[in-house]
């Protein structure tokens, strides 16, 4: 059977009542040319029964039905990866959903510039669609900075020439997969259009009120920073080690400021002080890095995220950041923030 040009790979975990909103917005696709690699991780609810049904009532929408033991969602997302059958992949969680030109606009991108990666902006939205930010794309982004899969798609030759996967012992995952990704890849194309919807909410992985876990602040970052410096040290391009560094420096502010909103300020500068105190181990020069000085950074990442880097590296040039994070730490039990 000839092979489908993408996997739409979609990891899910106890979402049934969300799928069949997802897949309507897949049907409603002009671009046909896909299968839906859903895996179950393990779920207690209906929600095998839930997507048998779809199949059953969908037999033009080519679903494949991957089951497995709860792995979490770094070996859910494996699973995709380890059975698609596109020659791009893209990864999905169970409750998002499609712009109607999501695979119109990033697959016709694919197949005119035969990119080893294309991605487009997306939109954050709660539960009722309502949009909460726009995660545009800047005029000057770079692969280097560029951590998440949403409203991405890869090309399957790259993942499974150097078998690319999620590390369990890497957060987030989405930044790890993308940079050992473009270790080997080469060009990236991004698209100013909204295609996606993310679904954020108070009891998903990414969202600001979790608690205190392997996805937040020092643990993080002391997981995902080794990975960035060793990318740094091979590099041999001035412009090259200056984006690399500078994605550090934006994981690094991911560690100091998405934070769970219990504890102490006095905890919350002690992990500081050990984010810091790793961030100069590994990048000796960051407050030097050019991109960094600019309220824009040189736009390799949105202004929101830029402006608080850059806010950052300023607060630590002028040795000031200590009451700034108590005045942080103040505003986070009334208003989520982060990047």
């Amino acid at each position: 059977m000839e092979k489908p040009f993408l996997t739409i790979g979609i990891a899910s975990y106890n979402y049934a009542k969300r799928l069949a909103f997802a897949f309507e917005a897949i049907k409603r696709q002009t671009f046909k040319d896909f299968e839906i690699l859903y895996c179950d991780d393990g779920s207690t609810d209906n929600s095998v029964e839930e997507i048998q049904k779809i199949i059953a009532d969908n037999p033009d929408m080519n679903i494949r039905l991957v089951q497995g033991k709860n792995s979490g969602v770094m070996g859910n997302k494996n699973r995709i990866l380890d059975h698609a059958c596109g020659k791009y992949v893209m990864l999905c969680d169970a409750d998002d959903w499609m712009q109607d030109n999501c695979l119109e606009l990033l697959c016709g991108t694919a197949k005119k510039t035969n990119a080893d990666q294309v991605a487009a902006a997306f939109q954050n939205v709660d539960n009722d669609g309502r949009v909460l930010q726009v995660q545009e794309i800047p005029d000057n982004q770079t692969k280097w900075t560029w951590g998440i899969h949403h409203a991405t798609i890869y090309k399957m030759e790259i993942i499974e020439k150097y078998h690319l996967r999620m590390d369990t012992n890497c957060y987030p995952d989405d930044v790890y997969f993308n940079l050992i990704f473009h270790a080997h890849s080469g060009e990236t194309v991004f698209l100013k259009d909204v295609v996606y919807n993310w679904c954020t909410h108070d009891d998903s992985t990414s969202s600001s009120q979790v608690k205190k876990s392997n996805w937040t602040g020092y643990p993080m970052l002391k997981s995902i920073l080794p990975i960035i410096h060793d990318l740094f040290e091979v590099h041999q391009s001035d412009t090259e080690c200056e984006k690399i560094e500078y994605m550090a420096c934006k994981v690094y502010a991911l560690a100091i400021l998405y934070r769970y909103t219990g504890g102490g300020f006095q905890e919350f500068y002690r992990e500081y002080k050990e984010c810091a105190t790793f961030m100069k181990q590994l990048f000796s020069g960051y407050l030097k890095n050019k991109a960094l000085k600019t309220p824009d950074g040189k736009g390799y990442v949105r202004k929101r995220s830029a402006l608080i880097i850059w806010g950052i590296g300023c607060l630590e040039r002028l040795h000031c950041i200590c009451p700034a994070l108590w005045g942080y730490w103040i505003l986070t039990h009334f208003v989520k923030l982060g990047i």
